[in-house]
């Protein structure tokens, strides 16, 4: 067991003939109480920072590792939303030609209407064409002859 201040100061040395001078003893185990002293409290004051320094480690460690959960959790989160982006985008994509073929189909439904219409108007014109130039026809034919019975009179 180390010592304490107290058993180096209270410790008695016993006598002897030509012995040490006792003034100088008890100066110097005063002295070496003082140094044991200070010491004791350094190394308590010393051990009292370790454990501050090793809950300040544990607190930073314990933080890191949260971080790092944190990051897993965002990248694992970023990523799910990069694929549930690629896979809207698909299905945009996907819409978007459908909708292009509809209205594809739409446009080329609605030209060929109109060039049946259109066809059907040129035919009926061409049929009113047909009768107007019959009748003129009759009529020129009803004025030459008109006029043939105009000069035999």
């Amino acid at each position: 067991m180390a010592l304490s201040p107290l058993d180096i100061h209270n410790k008695e040395f016993g006598s002897k003939m030509r012995g040490y001078d006792k003034d100088e003893v008890n100066d110097f185990l005063a002295q070496i109480v003082k140094d044991y002293s200070s010491l004791i409290k350094d190394n308590e004051g010393l051990k009292k920072e370790l454990a501050d320094a090793k809950e300040k480690v544990q607190y930073f460690t314990d933080m890191k590792e949260a971080l790092n959960q944190s990051i897993i959790v965002a990248q694992e989160s970023a990523e799910k939303v990069k694929n549930s982006a690629h896979q809207e985008a698909d299905l945009i994509k996907q819409q978007a030609q459908q909708d292009g073929q509809a209205i594809l189909s739409k446009a080329k439904a609605d030209a060929d209407q109109k060039l049946h219409q259109a066809q059907a108007q040129t035919e009926q014109t061409l049929h009113d064409a047909a009768l107007k130039r019959q009748n003129i026809s009759v009529q020129t034919e009803d004025l030459k002859r008109q006029s043939r019975v105009f000069r035999q009179r």
